[in-house]
């Protein structure tokens, strides 16, 4: 018996497994909770440190910085995951006397 996915069936298989895992990957553990993001905390130093009329111009621009480091983590986060799993994917295919990719 031999298995072979085309690509766009690979690509679905690994977009069910991601959603499938974000429920699981989105509850923090105790060593998750050492590592936090703690941008508020930063920005509200950044801030009070700033004269009153720079203060909401600044805030502005750390929001958009934010916005823009999550995206950033959060498509780089799948693309290295994606890759990972297609490769494990492709081990087990392969295993099983498939082809890979």
């Amino acid at each position: 018996m031999e298995f072979k996915l085309s690509k766009k069936e690979m690509n679905d298989l690994l977009k069910q497994w991601i959603i499938f895992r974000d429920e699981e990957l989105s509850t923090l553990t105790k060593e998750d909770k050492k590592h936090p993001l703690r941008f508020d905390e930063f920005e509200e130093k950044l801030v009070k440190s700033l004269p009153y009329k720079n203060r909401e111009y600044t805030r502005i621009v750390l929001a958009k910085i934010y916005d823009d480091f999550i995206d950033f983590c959060s498509y780089y986060n799948e693309k290295y995951y994606r890759a990972g799993f297609g490769d494990c994917l492709n081990l087990v295919i392969m295993s099983l006397g498939g082809q890979g990719k």
